[in-house]
């Protein structure tokens, strides 16, 4: 490396003077003692990790019992360094690829090209898996899966809706996320638009009722009307046949007499008058009959509209007892989901407790890896 720099430097010297030789010599000499460090640092590092504890399976020892039976022990592991494990001939963890840092980059390349599943997985992660919960990720990838139709992104979406972790709490939205991961694709019909539809059939019959009175007095009123004209006319056709016997009485008794031309005469004209006010009367009925005819049209019409709205009644309540079903078929599905959920935080527990043992297990390796550094250090000092 010496000869080197010489070389270097007087190279510079001859094309480009002695302050140039001199620069370029101290790059040199620097760049000799950097690469020197590093390769002494690089050395230290191997040196260390010879040290660091890890978790060894030994083979099992071979036992023999009496003269004829030999068998394997079963594989026992130790805490030891990896060069004693791999002398003892035996397995340790080299590298984890398992964990979830790595497993989330995997699936996520899935996820980018449109994977439900690996939607699911990597809103999972986010949630529960890589220490502090990103719920606002997670709800983000979860939103993409139920887009996608994975109900099981369904459930985990609707329990973050209900708890209102990482979106607004909206149990409207929860409930319905129940339904579709539950395979209920039916419209959800709220209580209080049910009550919204009775009400309102309610006042349209009791229209209808106060429309059909109405038209039960005027067909009354009409009725009463037209028996009195009946009975008027009877009464005026009694008086006419009388005052037609009148007269055949007087033609028959005098029938020279002036006078009682003069009496017959003004009888004809009495009853000429009887008769115009007859055939009043008559057109009068016959106008109160028709009348009394369009009223009884109206009524049979109004009536039959009531028998619609009660039929439609009759429907409303019994859709009304379906979705009662339904509701309650809703709630068994959706305690279901709840105990499927509840089970799976029970598993994420439990890989989160596993975590922090292997975090312990890593601090205690970092500790032992800090005595052997500390030790390294006297040795070198010595």
């Amino acid at each position: 490396m010496r000869a080197w720099t010489r070389r270097g430097c007087a190279v510079a010297a001859e094309h480009f003077g002695a302050g140039a030789a001199l620069t370029v010599g101290l790059a040199m000499l620097l760049a000799a003692q950097s690469s020197s460090v590093t390769a002494r640092e690089s050395k230290e590092t191997a040196e260390l990790e010879e040290h660091v504890a890890v978790v060894c399976l030994l083979p099992g020892r071979l036992r023999k019992l009496g003269g004829q039976l030999t068998y394997v022990e079963r594989r026992k592991p130790i805490e030891t360094t990896a060069p004693d494990c791999e002398i003892r001939g035996g397995e340790y963890t080299a590298y984890d690829r398992a964990n979830y840092a790595n497993a989330l980059s995997i699936w996520r390349e899935a996820a980018d090209q449109g994977d439900a599943k690996a939607m699911t997985y990597v809103g999972e992660i986010y949630e529960r898996k890589l220490g502090e919960p990103d719920y606002a990720r997670a709800a983000e990838w979860y939103q993409r899966a139920v887009a996608a139709g994975d109900r099981r992104a369904m459930r985990h979406l609707a329990n973050l809706y209900e708890s209102g972790l990482g979106v607004p709490r909206d149990t409207a939205a929860a409930l319905s996320l129940w339904r579709r991961a539950a395979g209920i694709d039916e419209e959800l019909v709220l209580a209080s638009q049910l009550d919204a539809i009775t009400t309102a059939a309610d006042q349209r019959v009791a229209e209808l009722a106060r429309a059909l009175e109405a038209q039960n007095e005027t067909t009354r009123r009409l009725r009463d009307g037209l028996s009195k004209i009946e009975a008027r006319l009877a009464q005026q056709q009694a008086q006419l046949a009388s005052a037609q016997r009148e007269l055949e009485t007087e033609r028959t008794r005098d029938e020279g007499a002036v006078d009682a031309r003069t009496t017959l005469a003004d009888r004809e004209t009495e009853i000429a008058l009887l008769n115009t006010q007859v055939a009043s009367q008559a057109a009068q009925l016959d106008a109160s009959r028709q009348a009394a005819d369009i009223q009884r049209r109206r009524l049979e019409e109004t009536l039959a509209a009531l028998d619609v709205e009660r039929r439609q009644r009759s429907e409303l309540d019994q859709n009304v007892v379906d979705l009662e079903r339904r509701v309650a078929s809703l709630g068994k599905a959706l305690e279901s989901s709840k105990q499927q959920v509840l089970s799976e935080q029970a598993v994420a527990r439990a890989l989160q407790s596993d975590l922090v043992r292997t975090q312990a297990l890593t601090v205690k390796s970092g500790t032992e890896r800090a005595k052997l550094e500390a030790k390294l250090v006297e040795l070198q000092a010595e």
